[in-house]
């Protein structure tokens, strides 16, 4: 069986080739980026066909996938890698949500996939990593699986579970890299705290970390001193500026309450009030774009959000009632969520601006008692009880002047810890020599808030925004004529 390169240089640079990327930052026209047609990006199982799977050839392998697990023609993986004689397709195993992607529950059962009639292994059942006996007999595991960016998205916990599970089977891993569909130019939130590891927060990374999955693995493998042997067959053709939208990629809900691109956008601030008494419009048709409870008046809500002035977002006040989760069956006032300018918005600072306004507008009726459950930081959590400033929460220390609303450096966290670790991190984990990592270019720093700027109204429903003018940093302003065509995910 062939040795993969394991140079940790190498893979620790391109590792952090996300967080790096935010350094090479410039101000002002000059770091506008050219809003550009969607481009054919090619994810990393489009590269291995491509090959003609040469890099597996005579391998038995299990593939770790879902349904978003396709090739650009809509295909799925599953088919691809079992329609070959080229290498042997022996088992399979689901992350969360199951390999169709449609199960909200615990313990999901092993199956058996209806096309190919290969085993399924649940990894969200009785076990969420591979038994040694569910990795027996293979010479590679395969990942493949669509993420959204966020910490505390389960598959990247799965992703990681399994590299450790396979190193420790002495099987190779081998991850399909795909876009990250948020960007690659932006991170931003809190770093998680050492010693506070889970399902939820599987290393120690920020909340909107701005990497893809083939970048997350080098990274847990470099961090983590993981003895696996990985190989990442990186996507061809995304930029880090590039949004899903730009790659021409057909979007795949990536589970069953993360159905739009435009609530993955939202999902790394409003998912941060997961674990307390609020509704994020699980049981609606649009999970991750509202919040409301029975006890909340929504116009209350929406002014106070409107108070706050978070740049690129806008609110209407609603009420709603949700089938299932949290408050089914009951009445929420609340408010519907929208992402007017891409570039501008911030997910992690919407998410505490909300926590702001229910800490402050609805008292105790609001139970925050799990708020730092997702969010992570003791630091970042003892400032918010204490009635810091929206700016203090979000303010990266220790940056050498970086503002609240610039794209995140390697040097910048919410708190002077977490700064010192990602310090740290940027010192052991250099940049490869010569040109850039080849899925990444140099992010730019986004503007300052305008304070002139309208963003949340409780008066009326914005009109839906164009996926082309979500003003990155760099980008043109767009034609408000444009923007009334353009059709939003």
């Amino acid at each position: 069986m062939r040795r993969w390169n394991r140079s940790p240089s190498l893979a620790a640079g391109c590792a952090a080739a996300a967080l790096l990327a935010a350094a090479c930052s410039s101000a002002g026209d000059e770091a506008r980026h050219e809003v550009v047609p969607a481009r054919d990006v090619a994810c990393g199982i489009d590269v291995l066909v491509e090959e003609d799977f040469e890099r597996l050839a005579g391998k038995r392998v299990g593939l770790v996938t879902n349904h978003t697990g396709r090739l650009r023609d809509g295909s799925r993986t599953i088919d691809a890698l079992a329609g070959t004689e080229r290498l042997e397709l022996v088992a399979l195993f689901s992350p969360e949500h199951g390999a169709e992607g449609v199960l909200d529950e615990e313990g999901l059962a092993d199956g058996r996939d209806a096309a190919t009639g290969l085993p399924v292994f649940s990894l969200y059942g009785d076990t969420k990593e591979p038994t040694p006996e569910m990795l027996a007999g293979l010479d590679a595991l395969l990942f493949d699986v669509q993420d959204v960016g966020t910490r505390f998205y389960t598959y990247v916990s799965t992703m990681g579970l399994a590299m450790e599970a396979a190193g420790r089977a002495g099987v190779a891993f081998v991850v399909l890299d795909r876009p990250n569909p948020l960007g690659g130019d932006v991170v931003e939130g809190p770093v998680l705290d050492e010693g506070r590891r889970s399902f939820v927060g599987f290393h120690e990374i920020p909340v909107r970390h701005g990497m893809t999955v083939g970048e997350l693995a080098r990274l847990f493998r470099a961090e983590r001193e993981l003895d696996v042997e990985l190989e990442v067959v990186q996507v061809r053709g995304w930029r880090r500026a590039d949004a899903f939208d730009a790659t021409g990629l057909a979007w795949t809900p990536t589970s069953p309450n993360m159905r739009r691109l435009s609530a993955a956008f939202l999902y790394p601030g409003v998912g941060l009030l997961e674990f307390t008494n609020v509704s994020v419009g699980r049981g609606t048709d649009t999970p991750f774009e509202r919040v409301g409870a029975p006890w909340i008046d929504g116009r209350r809500l929406a002014d106070a959000l409107a108070a706050a002035r978070v740049e690129g977002l806008a609110c209407v006040p609603v009420t709603f009632v949700p089938t299932s989760s949290v408050f089914a069956g009951e009445t929420c006032g609340g408010v519907d969520l929208f992402v007017t300018e891409r570039g501008a918005f911030r997910s992690v600072r919407a998410g505490l601006a909300l926590a702001q306004a229910l800490r402050d507008g609805f008292g105790e009726a609001w139970d925050r008692s799990r708020f730092d459950r997702l969010l992570g930081d003791d630091a970042l959590l003892a400032a918010f009880e204490r009635g810091a400033s929206l700016d203090a929460l979000v303010e990266p220390r220790g940056c050498g002047g970086a503002t609240s609303n610039a794209v995140a450096r390697p040097t910048c966290s919410t708190s002077d810890r977490a700064g010192n670790r990602a310090r740290a991190r940027a010192a052991i984990i250099p940049r490869p020599r010569g040109a850039a990592v080849p899925t990444t270019e140099p992010a730019a720093r986004a503007r300052p808030n305008d304070p002139n700027r309208s963003t949340c109204s409780s008066a009326r429903k914005p009109s839906p925004a164009s996926p082309s003018s979500s003003r990155s940093p760099r980008s043109r302003a767009v034609p408000r004529s444009e923007r009334r065509r353009a059709v939003t995910s």
